[in-house]
């Protein structure tokens, strides 16, 4: 009797694990197979302007026939692909943190966000990081001079729900770059000519050495 029953648990315990296994997700998590969670992948990150790279461009142009700096922008844009069989998602915001090259950090930033899936597919979502943080702009740009650093990162994360109540995250890592067509890209000042020894102090030393 006691051996029966010893081979019951082993039998319940073979089917537990089989059950698990299969149940395993892609990103190292399992599956409710009553209640799945919707599963999400990263195609590609690009930019929101042809040729150039996410980040900030400063410039001059014509205003009123006046020359004035300017900034334009070039935003982070993620395809996800939302995969076969899996609930569809609305996204309602997303956060931010950015990380300048000479290590400056500015604050964990959140934003409202409204896009959703339908169907397994690919989806496209622009983050206006760039034009809606100005405090990125005015510690780049201090005092509209050339940019204190030329490049950076963006740890951004996607935040949303599926429709079965799960909620969603889905984190990447943007570069960004900040650029001036107004200043130069020298990072050395210019060199002063070294002055030429005056008449007197040319005498001064010779009729020392007599």
């Amino acid at each position: 009797m006691r051996k029966h029953q010893f081979l019951s648990a082993s039998v319940l315990l073979a089917l537990g694990l089989s059950a698990g296994i299969s149940a395993c997700t892609s990103d190292g998590g399992f599956q409710n197979p009553l209640n799945p969670t919707a599963q999400l992948r990263v195609l590609d990150v690009s930019s929101s302007e042809t040729g150039r790279f996410v980040g900030i461009r400063q410039e001059i142009k014509q205003v009123n026939n006046q020359n004035v700096l300017v900034y334009t922008y070039a935003e982070p844009v993620v395809k996800l692909e939302l995969l076969a069989g899996y609930p569809n998602v609305t996204f309602s915001s997303f956060s931010s943190k950015i990380t300048l090259a000479d290590g400056t950090q500015l604050p964990t930033k959140t934003y409202p966000l409204s896009k959703g899936t339908s169907g397994a597919g690919e989806i496209s979502i622009q983050f206006p990081i760039m034009s809606s943080d100005r405090d990125l702009q005015n510690v780049v740009f201090a005092g509209d001079n050339a940019p204190r650093v030329r490049d950076g990162s963006a740890s951004v994360v996607l935040l949303g729900t599926d429709v079965n109540g799960n909620r969603i995250q889905v984190p990447l890592t943007v570069p960004i770059s900040f650029e001036s067509l107004a200043f130069s890209d020298n990072p050395l000042p210019p060199t002063a000519p070294t002055p030429t020894p005056s008449a007197s102090a040319s005498t001064a030393s010779n009729s020392g050495g007599q």
